[in-house]
């Protein structure tokens, strides 16, 4: 059975509508703080999945993590979530996605608050449901897997959702 650790945004409802299946447990953790990327937030976030790694530790976990290279407390609290699965089970896999736009990047590009800044590597939600699927019964070495999406500028997303 597939089971989704909340993250019940918009990769979390994809996820759901696909009704995933596979012979084992499968926990997809897809739970962080976004929001606000400060670190007492981040810290917490951390926390919160070290002690469902440590519960959970014979099991699958497919960590959804992410791509982005920013120097935040958010990008530091995923690697060093990455590195704790790694270590700590022997059946965890990390799956690195790039951001995929959703209604709040649109929303708070609409309203200004929030500015483009650099490029954004986007990708659509059936892709990673796509390698999700694929990675239900992997049974190979390979613990990191990434998935590659669409640069495009910042500032062209931000001038196209303000037509």
């Amino acid at each position: 059975m597939v089971i989704l650790k909340n993250g019940r945004g918009q990769l979390g409802e994809e996820l759901v509508k696909a009704n995933l299946q596979c012979k084992q447990d499968v926990y997809i953790y897809h739970t962080w703080e976004v929001n606000d990327k400060h670190s007492n937030n981040q810290h917490k976030s951390l926390d919160i999945f070290k002690q469902f790694v440590d519960k959970h530790q014979y099991e699958r976990i497919i960590f959804i993590s992410t791509t982005s290279e920013n120097k935040t407390q958010y990008v530091l609290s995923k690697h060093i979530a990455e590195a704790y699965l790694i270590d700590k089970t022997s059946y965890g896999i990390i799956l690195k996605v790039p951001m995929f736009v959703g209604p709040r990047v649109i929303s708070n590009f609409k309203d200004d608050s929030k500015k483009p800044y650099g490029i954004m590597e986007l990708i659509h939600t059936r892709d990673i449901i796509k390698k999700i699927k694929d990675l239900l019964n992997y049974d190979g070495v390979e613990r990191f897997h990434t998935l590659q999406g669409e640069k495009i500028s910042a500032q062209l997303i931000y001038d196209l959702v303000r037509i």
